[in-house]
C-alpha cells in the first residue's frame, strides 16, 4: 500500500528499519512509480533477500542517474556508492552517451572499477574520476585492458593505491592512448613510477599531469623533465613532494620548461632564499601561472 501511494511524490527520505519487510515488500517500493525524489532510504534489520536488495539497488542507481545526470555529466561524488550499488550503475542503460563520469569518494574497489570497464554504456566516457576509492594496482589493470574506455582523455586516481604496476598496465594498455589530463597525487609511484611516465608513448598526448603528495625528490624529477615524450605538457601540479633548488635550476635548462605555462611547487623542500629566487626570476615569471 505505502509503494502506490501518490502522497510519497515528495518524498526524499524514507526509514523503514527494524521492520518485517521481506523480497515481495522491497520489490514494490523498488517498482514504484511515486520515489522519483528519493534521496535516502534506510531498510536495515529487515528480512530482504538477494533478489530485494538487487531491486532496491538498481531503484537507487536509476534515481540517482535521473537526478544527478546533467546532459552527458554525471556526478556522484560522496555517494556512499559500495561495489553492489556500481554493478547496478554500470547495468543501467541511461548510462549510455556519459561522457564525464566522476565518482570521487565514494566505497567501492577493483571490483567496482570491473563493472565500469565492462559497461557497454561508457564507450564514448572521456572523463573518468576515481579519486579516493580502493582502486589499486588491480583496478588499473582491469581499466587498460578495457576496449570501452579508448575515448579517455581525463583520468584521476588520486589517493587510489595504485604503485607503478597499475601506471605500468596503463602505460601498455592498447587502448587508453589519448590521455590529455592524468593526475597521480598521493599514491606510492617510487622511482620506477616516474619512469614509466616520462617514457610511454601512452602519455605522449598529456598537457596537464599532476603529481602531488608522491614524496618524490630532485631524482625523480630529473627523470620527468628529461622526457623525450612529454613534449605537449603544459600544467604541472608538483606540491607536498621534497624537490630542492637543484631540481629548479634543471627545469630552467630543460625543454620542458619552455613548454610549460602552469606550475605549482607549492609544500616542497624550498628553502627562503629559493622562494626568493622564483619570485625575483624573468623566466618564471613569464609563466601563465606560478605557485610556491
Amino acid at each position: 500500500i505505502l509503494a502506490h501511494s501518490p502522497t510519497l511524490n515528495r518524498l526524499e527520505a524514507l526509514i523503514l528499519d527494524s521492520n518485517h519487510i521481506s523480497d515481495p515488500g522491497a520489490l514494490d517500493i523498488a517498482n514504484s512509480k511515486h520515489l522519483g525524489n528519493l534521496v535516502q532510504l534506510y531498510m536495515q534489520d529487515n528480512k530482504i533477500g538477494r533478489a530485494g536488495e538487487t531491486a532496491l539497488r538498481a531503484m537507487r542507481s536509476r534515481i540517482l542517474l535521473d537526478k544527478k545526470r546533467k546532459d552527458n555529466y554525471l556526478h556522484l561524488n560522496e555517494q556512499r556508492l559500495d561495489n553492489k550499488d556500481i554493478v547496478s550503475l554500470a547495468q543501467y542503460e541511461k548510462l549510455d552517451g556519459i561522457v564525464s563520469l566522476s565518482l570521487r569518494n565514494n566505497h567501492f574497489d577493483y571490483h567496482g572499477v570491473q563493472e565500469l570497464a565492462h559497461s557497454p554504456y561508457l564507450k564514448n566516457l572521456k572523463s573518468l574520476n576515481l579519486m579516493t576509492n580502493a582502486v589499486e594496482d588491480k583496478g588499473a589493470v582491469l581499466l587498460a585492458e578495457s576496449p570501452n574506455l579508448s575515448q579517455l582523455e581525463n583520468l584521476n586516481l588520486e589517493n587510489t593505491g595504485i604503485t607503478s604496476l597499475g601506471l605500468l598496465a596503463l602505460s601498455q594498455s592498447p587502448h587508453i592512448s589519448r590521455l590529455k589530463e592524468l593526475n597521480l597525487s598521493n599514491n606510492n609511484l617510487g622511482e620506477k613510477g616516474f619512469r614509466i611516465l616520462a617514457e610511454s608513448k601512452n602519455f605522449k598526448n598529456l598537457n596537464k599531469l599532476r603529481v602531488s603528495g608522491v614524496s618524490f625528490g630532485d631524482t625523480e624529477f630529473q627523470t620527468l623533465i628529461q622526457s623525450d615524450t612529454l613534449k605537449q605538457l603544459e600544467e604541472l601540479e608538483i606540491m607536498g613532494n621534497v624537490i630542492s633548488r637543484k631540481s629548479l635550476d634543471s627545469l630552467l635548462d630543460s625543454k620542458l620548461f619552455s613548454q610549460l605555462k602552469k606550475l605549482d611547487l607549492r609544500r616542497n623542500s624550498l628553502k627562503d632564499v629559493d622562494l626568493i629566487f622564483l619570485a625575483d626570476s624573468p623566466k618564471f615569471q613569464s609563466l601563465e601561472a606560478l605557485r610556491f
